[in-house]
């Protein structure tokens, strides 16, 4: 049987589960199917993302001066440093995925994420990773139970 890792993430938290088959008597024995039970495999934080901008970096902006009149402007990073925080975070979580997957630790893989973070973490897992992701749910269900989290895989 294959096993089923779901990553329930955001861009501050992340934790990863194992979706547990419940096997005791074979489906023609029994009536109905028996559930599925999540276990918590890892949890991870992302800290960068719940502070402000001044808080991540005390430096002000570059400034320089423009060729016509002498006009002075800042320059502008391509990303904030809270955007910065929360792609390493999104990387942080492919490469622990990866890894994972090349000592053979799952087969197939869940996403839960809400839409930002989804895009975020679908642009950093390599095309072969891509390939093992069976289902995608845009939602944020990270602070919830496991009960909860099970429910929506079943509606899925």
């Amino acid at each position: 049987m294959s096993k089923t890792w779901i990553l329930v993430a955001e861009s501050s938290r992340a934790r990863i589960f194992e979706l547990c088959r419940v096997n005791v008597a074979p489906m023609s024995e029994r009536s109905t199917p028996l559930p599925n039970s999540l276990k918590e495999v890892s949890d991870f934080s992302n800290p960068g993302a719940r502070l402000h901008e001044r808080e991540l970096g005390a430096d002000l902006p570059g400034r320089g001066f423009s060729c016509k009149g002498g006009s002075k402007h800042s320059y502008e990073p391509p990303q904030s440093l809270k955007e910065q925080a929360i792609e390493n975070f999104s990387k942080q979580l492919c490469d622990h995925i990866e890894n994972a997957y090349s000592v053979h630790q799952f087969e197939r893989l869940v996403l839960i994420a809400p839409p930002d973070f989804l895009g975020c973490l679908r642009k950093n897992l390599t095309e072969a990773t891509k390939k093992l992701v069976i289902h995608e749910i845009q939602k944020n269900l990270v602070r919830e139970d496991h009960k909860t989290i099970l429910q929506h895989l079943e509606l899925g």
